[in-house]
């Protein structure tokens, strides 16, 4: 199954670029502000594989990305216009969508992971 804006939107994500809802690769993302994080889902070209990517910014990197001064750049991806990027988000999920809940669980559990972990980095760094 291929993902398109009809099964994400509803879970909060955006197209990225021109690029959404078509069959030769979309990519959406959604903003987590209480975990500074960004997490991309996409299908990419050939052999159709999707993938939920995770962008783990600091603060500042969270803040330059909202203010469009810094592009997140998934896998697969290039930076065509050479600006400020960061690449290498974390891959949570490589393989095929069965369906439009089998989506919607897969994010549901990635966000929850990414919440817990950020929970206890703040009080980590609110202890010490």
């Amino acid at each position: 199954m291929l993902v398109y804006r009809r099964h994400v939107e509803p879970l909060g994500f955006k197209g990225s670029s021109m690029f959404s809802d078509t069959k030769c690769c979309s990519h959406y993302y959604k903003k987590l502000p209480s975990a500074f994080c960004v997490v991309i889902v996409s299908n990419d070209t050939g052999d159709v594989v999707q993938l939920v990517q995770v962008f783990r910014l600091t603060p500042a990197q969270f803040k330059q990305f909202n203010s469009g001064k810094v592009s997140l750049l998934p896998t697969g991806c290039c930076n065509a216009t050479g600006g400020k990027s960061i690449e290498g988000p974390d891959i949570m999920f490589n393989g095929r969508f069965k369906n439009a809940k089998h989506v919607k669980d897969v994010v549901t559990s990635v966000e929850q992971i990414l919440l817990s972990e950020r929970r206890i980095e703040c009080e980590s760094a609110t202890s010490a």
